[in-house]
């Protein structure tokens, strides 16, 4: 972790990941691949996934770049819709639960 967050300030870092990943959307695959790296950014502890186009098995709209934020410490730290966010799970024993998280108040 200490490699990691030394690289703050620096360009993205990409590093192989030896896995099998597999996504789905609405209950259909939309991804399957075992090409995947993690994407190390500038400022943030999580990495993310960066998947080959090939893979891919939907439609990706493409749009926009958006403007690099004047202020970077004014950003939100997590990417979370302004409701709050849902997952849901299932046991392999067949019981399922919700979990949420809601925005922190404002201050």
């Amino acid at each position: 972790m200490t490699t990691h967050l030394g690289r703050a300030g620096r360009d993205p870092t990409l590093e192989m990941a030896p896995v099998r990943l597999r996504a789905f959307l609405a209950g259909e695959p939309a991804l399957d691949t075992g090409g995947a790296a993690l994407v190390w950014e500038p400022r943030r502890i999580v990495p993310a996934y960066a998947v080959p186009e090939r893979d891919l098995l939907v439609a990706v709209e493409t749009s926009e770049p958006q403007p690099e934020a004047t202020d970077p410490v004014a950003q939100p730290l997590m990417l979370t819709p302004p409701g709050g966010a849902e997952t849901g799970a299932e046991r392999p024993d067949g019981v399922s639960g919700r979990a949420g998280r809601r925005p922190p108040p404002s201050c």
